[in-house]
Order: C-alpha cells, then sequence, then structure tokens
C-alpha cells in the first residue's frame, strides 16, 4: 500500500514538472539564476554586463551571462523553448532557425547570446502554440501536409515567418530565401505549396509583426549598444562590444589580461565550418565550438564605422561589420550590371540564415587563414575591382 502511494506521488510529481516545462514562462522562471523571469518592459537603464533582449514579447535580462553561452542553449535549456532544434549545429540544415527583430531568420546555434544584446527574437512558439492557438503560417504546414516527423518544421515556420515580414515576395523569392531549411522525409514540394498558398506572400505590408502578420509600424533593428561588457573570470574569458573605433583599438592593443584578443563579426564560420579547414581560426575556436577558456572576444557590431553602408564618390563603402546580404541588397539596388551580377552571385554564399548574420570581411578573414577555402565573396568583390581598406 505504502509502495503504491509512494509511487502516485512520484509519478504525480513527474507529471507536473512535463506540465510546466510546457509553459515556457514558468520553466523559465523555475531557476532565476540561469534565467532571468521575463518583465512586461525593460527597465531605463542597465549594467554593461547585463544581456536584455526580448523574447516572444517578454523582456529577458540575463546578468553576465558566460561569453560561450551560445542563444540556442539559452533558448532549450534555461528557458524551456524547445522548439528551435539541435541540429548540424553549423547553420546547414536551419532546425534551429529562429527570427531576429522581425525580420532576419537566423541561426541559433550560431548566436553567442551576448550577440544578442539589444535584439527581438522570435521562436516558433511566439508565431503560436496549442495552448494559446496556431498561427497561419503553422496553419498552413500542418494543412498542406508539410510536416510528417516534424523536427525541422519549426525552422521553416520561422524563416518563412521572417521572410514575410520583409515585404512582397513572389514564388520564386520563397524558393531561393528557403534555402537555409532542410527536410529528409516530407519532401519539398509540399513544404513550398502550403507556403506559397499564405495570404500576404505575393502582396505583404512594408513591415508585418511575425507573430500577427499585420503591420507591425515598429521601426526594425536593434536599438544602438550599451557598450555590453562581460566576463567569465574563473575561465578568463570575456566578451566585449566597443561602441567607437578607438574603443575598439584600445582593447585589440591593451586587453583585459585574459587570453588570445579575437575580433567577433557574425561568428558563424568560427562556429560553423572553420573546423574543416584544418581549425584555421585555431583558439579558441577549435573544434567549431564557442570559446571556452582563455580568450577575449572584441564584437564589431556595435562600431558605427564598421558597420556604415553607404554611396560613396566612387561608388559604394561597407564597413567590415556589414553582413553579407545587407551588401547584397545594396549592390542589387544599384543599376549598374555588374553589381546586380554580384548580387546575385553574393545570394549563393552559405544560405539566407548564414547570409543574414555573416559580414563580408569576416568571410575574407576566414579565406585568408583557410587554405582552399572557396571565398565566393572574394570572386564577386574582385570582379568589381573592390578596394579594400584596412585601417591598421
Amino acid at each position: 500500500m505504502y509502495l503504491y502511494l509512494l509511487a502516485l506521488v512520484i509519478l504525480s510529481w513527474v507529471l507536473l514538472r512535463l506540465r510546466r516545462r510546457r509553459d515556457p514562462v514558468e520553466a523559465c522562471s523555475e531557476d532565476p539564476v540561469k534565467c532571468s523571469p521575463p518583465v512586461k518592459s525593460p527597465p531605463a537603464e542597465d549594467p554593461p554586463s547585463t544581456v536584455v533582449l526580448t523574447i516572444n514579447g517578454a523582456v529577458h535580462r540575463v546578468e553576465n551571462p558566460s561569453p560561450s553561452l551560445t542563444l540556442l542553449a539559452y533558448l532549450r535549456d534555461r528557458c524551456g523553448l524547445t522548439a528551435a532544434k539541435v541540429g548540424c549545429g553549423e547553420g546547414g540544415c536551419g532546425a534551429c532557425t529562429v527570427v531576429e527583430n522581425d525580420t532576419n531568420a537566423i541561426n541559433a546555434c550560431l548566436r553567442l547570446l551576448c550577440q544578442c544584446d539589444g535584439s527581438v527574437i522570435t521562436t516558433a512558439e511566439g508565431l503560436g502554440s496549442s495552448r494559446n492557438g496556431f498561427g497561419d503560417i503553422q496553419k498552413a504546414v500542418a494543412d498542406g501536409n508539410g510536416s510528417q516527423c516534424g523536427y525541422c518544421t519549426p525552422g521553416w515556420t520561422t524563416a518563412v515567418a521572417a521572410l514575410r515580414a520583409r515585404g512582397p515576395r513572389s514564388r520564386g523569392d520563397l524558393q531561393k530565401k528557403l534555402d537555409g531549411n532542410i527536410c529528409r522525409c516530407t519532401g519539398y514540394r509540399p513544404i513550398l505549396e502550403a507556403f506559397a498558398g499564405l495570404p500576404d506572400v505575393e502582396d505583404a505590408a512594408p513591415c508585418r509583426d511575425v507573430t500577427t502578420g499585420r503591420a507591425c509600424g515598429r521601426a526594425c533593428g536593434a536599438p544602438p549598444s550599451r557598450g555590453l561588457s562581460v566576463a567569465d573570470d574563473a575561465r578568463r574569458l570575456s566578451y566585449v562590444e566597443p561602441t567607437s573605433l578607438p574603443r575598439l583599438y584600445a582593447l585589440l592593443d591593451a586587453g583585459l589580461g585574459y587570453g588570445e584578443t579575437v575580433l567577433v563579426g557574425g561568428a558563424t564560420a568560427a562556429i560553423g565550418v572553420a573546423k574543416y579547414y584544418d581549425d584555421c581560426l585555431g583558439a579558441p575556436w577549435a573544434g567549431g565550438l564557442p570559446p571556452l577558456e582563455d580568450a577575449q572576444l572584441v564584437a564589431t557590431k556595435s562600431v558605427p564605422e564598421l558597420t556604415k553602408l553607404a554611396a560613396a564618390a566612387d561608388g559604394l563603402a561597407a564597413g567590415g561589420a556589414v553582413t553579407i546580404d545587407a551588401l547584397s541588397a545594396a549592390l542589387r539596388d544599384g543599376l549598374d550590371v555588374a553589381w546586380n551580377a554580384a548580387a546575385a552571385h553574393l545570394d549563393r554564399v552559405a544560405n539566407t540564415q548564414v547570409r543574414n548574420s555573416a559580414t563580408w570581411a569576416g568571410n575574407l578573414a576566414l579565406a585568408a587563414r583557410a587554405d582552399g577555402f572557396p571565398s565566393d565573396v572574394a570572386v564577386s568583390l574582385a570582379c568589381l575591382g573592390a578596394e579594400l581598406s584596412v585601417s591598421r
């Protein structure tokens, strides 16, 4: 009798844990050390050691996270948001796809959490759920038989949500821009047919909220950086996000007393494919893993001179932190036939999710270090007669 009652108590505890696990907010709130509970609005000021980001409409504040923590690990292990899956771990399958700032599909497995400071992240749970009602993208893939095992499906839905939010897209654009998602069981025709039948793919508002499909009216893009600086003293690991070129130079010259100082753009190659080229980037990126110890990571994404993309007297000027996708879009807007050809070539680099994060300068840096790396970015820029200016 006692054993029977004990079994019932244990079973009830397990069921309660499973039930709570389904609720991302509850799962996130269970351990405030691991995952700060979301609040309704961001505080007016936060210390530079706190990563502040919005996930599915809730603001998360993470005090001094490990610089090696990825967005995917944070979502799954610390917030209970498991729709984004662990697949290839190198940005090739799309199972980990989430939406950043409404319009960018990115690989959560290749994004450090520190890089998300100020970002607005939407996962498949944010598009809809069995509890709150599924969104139209999720209904379309279900009704159109676009899912079998379902492992890759959340990544497809978030990729489509980002694409729709960018505005009018043709059926051809739909196929091209879903190049970062792989399905091994359903087949691509029912998936594409399901998404092609969605309203607003051909005739969308200039910018749409990924969770409702309605015009959002917000300014896209992350807010200016606060100069994030986090450190793990025990492992001699830090992440610093300078907001000026002089500050960047100072960090490269003096550092913070930790190990090797390395620049971080998108980090897509460092965590992704560099391992296939004899680990050419070396420590701290060995094995295609986030740095684990003895390194100072210096981000380039908030240095105005490096993020600038503007017309110049003799063409186009692009800073080293400009993404491949942004460079391609700027070239395509030009009237020059060669520019359009280069843009088309850049759109064949990696896939949409990687191009939304990877920088053109980072691609060239990998080509310089990796013997045999076929850099299509280098080919495109060389054909345009581009000039490279190195500040120091």
